[in-house]
C-alpha cells in the first residue's frame, strides 16, 4: 500500500504541474508571441517533457487533464508543429486506454476547485489586461516574511494554479520545516505549526491546499465530460470552431454549417496523422543509425590505415638517418684519405720542382758561357777581316753602311705590314662568328629544288648546262649577306677528287655539300677548278 500511495503522490504533483504550466502559458500567450518567442518555445518543450514524464509514472494519466485546457491551448498554437505532437497524444491514449481510466477517478478529484477556477481566471485576467483596471483585495498579516523577486514570481503563479515547482517547498515563516499549507489569499507557503499561529479565527475562511493530504479529504466530483453552457455530454467535435459539443450544440452548428465529427473519428484521425508522422520519424532514425554506423567504420578504417602510414613513415625516416650518418662517416673517412694523398703528392711536387730549378740553373749557365765564347769567336772573326766594330748595348757589332741600313728599314716595314693584314683578317672572322643567325632546315623539300648553271662546260659534262640541287639551309647576317648550303645531284667530276666553286669562301668539307655567299636578287654560276 506505501508504494502506490507514493506512487500516486508522484502522479498527483506531476499532472498538478502540468495543469498550473498549461494555464500559466494560457494566460501569457500574447505578451511571448509579440515579444518573447524564444522563451515561449522553450516553455512549450519543457511541457512536450513533462507530458512523457507523466506517462512514464503511470500509463492513461494524460488523459485525465481537461480536454477544455488543450483545446484553448491548441488555438494558439501551430496545429502542425505542437498540436500533433503532444496535445493529439492525449486523445490517442485516450483511445487506448479507456478501460483503465475508471481506476484513475480520484485523480479528477484533487484539480475538482481549481479547474472550476482556472477558466474564471483565465477570463478575468484578459479582460483586466485590456482596461487595465485591476483591483486588489488581499490582506496580509505583518508576520510574513517579505518576499525576493524570484519568490514573486512563483506566488504570481500560484494565484492562478496553486503550487508550480515538482519539490516541496520550506515554510516562508520559520524557513526550516517543509510546507504542507498553501494560502493563495496571502500568498505563502506554511508548515504545520505556523499555519495554527498565522490563521486564526479571523482568517479561517482562507482557502488552503494540503500536499498529503488523504484521497477521501479532498473536493467535490467534478464532470469533466458535460458541456458548460448545457450541462450535457460532450459527444460530438466541431471542426470550424475547433470545440468539444454537445447535442444542443450540433443543432446550432448545423445551422451554420459546420463540420462535425463523432469522438472516435475525430480520434481516429489523428491517430492516422500520427502513425504517419511517427512512420516517418522511424524511417529517419533508421536512416541516421546506418549513415552513423557506416561513419562509424569508414572512422575506423581510417584510423588503422592512418597508423598504418605513419608507422610507414617512421620506419622510413629512421632508415634514412641511419643512411645519412653512415654516409657522412663514409665520407668523412675519404676526404681524410684525400687530404693525405693531396699532401704526399704536393711534397713530391716540390722536390721535383726545387731538382727542376736546380738544373734550369745549371742549364743557365752553360748557355751564357756558350753565348759568350760565341760572341768572341765573331769578334776575333771581324777582326781578322780587318772590319770596325762599334759596342751597342754592351754588345760588339759591325759597323754598317747607308745602303745596308737602308734594306734593313724596308724589311722591316714589309713585316708590320703582314701583321696589319692578319689582324684585319682575324677582326672579321670574329664579326662574322658575331653576326651569324643560324637557320637551317633540315627537310629537303621539291620547292628547296635549284638548277646550278655551269660558266665553263670544259670540267662538267657537255652535254649539260644546268646541274640539278636543293637547298639544304641557310645562315642569315645582320649585315644582309645570306649563306646558303646546296646539294648537288650529280657530281661531275668522276674522279675521288674534291672540287671548289669559284665564288664560295669556305672549302667544302663533304664531297656533295657546298657553301656560298649570294644575294637573292642574283644569279650565280658555278664551276669547278
Amino acid at each position: 500500500m506505501s508504494k502506490r500511495i507514493s506512487k500516486r503522490n508522484k502522479v498527483e504533483e506531476q499532472l498538478r504541474h502540468v495543469c498550473s504550466l498549461l494555464k500559466w502559458l494560457i494566460l501569457r500567450m500574447d505578451d511571448f508571441k509579440k515579444d518573447h518567442q524564444q522563451a515561449f518555445n522553450q516553455h512549450i518543450s519543457k511541457l512536450i517533457r513533462c507530458f512523457e514524464d507523466l506517462e512514464k509514472l503511470e500509463k492513461g494519466a494524460t488523459s485525465l487533464i481537461p480536454i477544455e485546457l488543450l483545446m484553448e491551448m491548441d488555438n494558439f498554437l501551430d496545429p502542425d508543429i505542437y498540436s500533433q505532437k503532444c496535445f493529439s497524444m492525449v486523445l490517442e491514449k485516450n483511445k487506448e486506454v479507456s478501460a483503465k481510466v475508471d481506476g484513475l477517478n480520484y485523480f479528477k478529484e484533487c484539480f475538482e476547485e481549481e479547474l472550476d477556477n482556472s477558466f474564471s481566471d483565465i477570463k478575468r485576467t484578459r479582460n483586466t489586461k485590456r482596461t487595465r483596471t485591476r483591483t486588489r483585495t488581499r490582506t496580509r498579516t505583518r508576520r510574513n516574511t517579505k518576499l525576493s523577486k524570484k519568490e514573486k514570481k512563483i506566488t504570481k503563479l500560484s494565484q492562478i494554479t496553486g503550487p508550480v515547482e515538482k519539490r516541496i517547498p520550506k515554510c516562508e515563516n520559520c524557513h526550516k520545516k517543509q510546507s504542507q499549507f498553501y494560502c493563495p489569499k496571502c500568498e505563502v507557503y506554511y508548515c504545520s505549526g505556523c499555519e495554527e499561529q498565522t490563521h486564526k479565527k479571523a482568517l479561517k475562511k482562507h482557502k488552503k491546499h494540503l500536499y498529503k493530504a488523504p484521497y477521501n479529504e479532498l473536493v467535490k466530483k467534478v464532470n469533466f465530460n458535460l458541456c458548460r453552457k448545457h450541462n450535457k455530454e460532450l459527444s460530438l467535435y466541431c471542426i470550424d470552431e475547433n470545440k468539444l459539443i454537445c447535442s444542443e450544440c450540433y443543432e446550432n452548428c448545423k445551422i451554420n454549417d459546420h463540420e462535425i465529427l463523432g469522438l472516435t473519428d475525430f480520434s481516429n484521425k489523428i491517430y492516422e496523422k500520427i502513425k504517419i508522422i511517427l512512420n516517418k520519424i522511424q524511417n529517419e532514425e533508421n536512416q541516421n543509425k546506418e549513415t552513423i554506423q557506416k561513419s562509424l567504420e569508414n572512422q575506423n578504417k581510417l584510423k588503422e590505415k592512418i597508423k598504418n602510414i605513419c608507422k610507414k613513415i617512421e620506419n622510413d625516416s629512421d632508415l634514412l638517418i641511419q643512411k645519412i650518418q653512415d654516409s657522412k662517416i663514409n665520407h668523412l673517412n675519404l676526404f681524410k684519405k684525400i687530404e693525405i694523398i693531396i699532401n704526399n703528392k704536393i711534397e713530391t711536387i716540390l722536390k721535383d720542382t726545387e731538382k727542376k730549378q736546380k738544373r734550369i740553373s745549371k742549364k743557365k749557365i752553360k748557355i751564357n758561357t756558350i753565348k759568350k765564347l760565341k760572341s768572341e769567336k765573331n769578334h776575333i772573326k771581324l777582326i781578322q777581316r780587318g772590319k770596325k766594330i762599334i759596342k751597342s748595348e754592351g754588345k760588339m757589332e759591325e759597323k754598317k753602311s747607308r745602303k745596308e741600313k737602308e734594306k734593313g728599314r724596308t724589311g722591316k716595314k714589309k713585316k708590320k705590314k703582314k701583321k696589319k693584314k692578319k689582324k684585319k683578317k682575324k677582326k672579321k672572322k670574329k664579326k662574322r662568328k658575331s653576326e651569324e643567325k643560324e637557320e637551317f632546315d633540315p627537310e629537303m623539300n621539291d620547292e628547296n629544288r635549284i638548277k646550278l648553271k655551269n660558266k665553263n662546260k670544259t670540267a662538267w659534262n657537255p652535254s649539260k648546262d644546268y646541274e640539278p640541287g636543293t637547298i639544304c639551309g641557310k645562315k642569315i647576317y645582320s649585315s644582309g649577306k645570306h649563306e646558303i648550303k646546296i646539294k648537288i645531284d650529280q657530281f661531275p667530276n668522276p674522279k675521288n677528287q674534291w672540287n671548289q666553286i669559284n665564288l664560295g669562301i669556305i672549302k667544302t668539307e663533304n664531297r656533295e655539300n657546298f657553301i656560298n655567299y649570294y644575294d637573292p636578287e642574283e644569279t650565280y654560276f658555278f664551276k669547278t677548278n
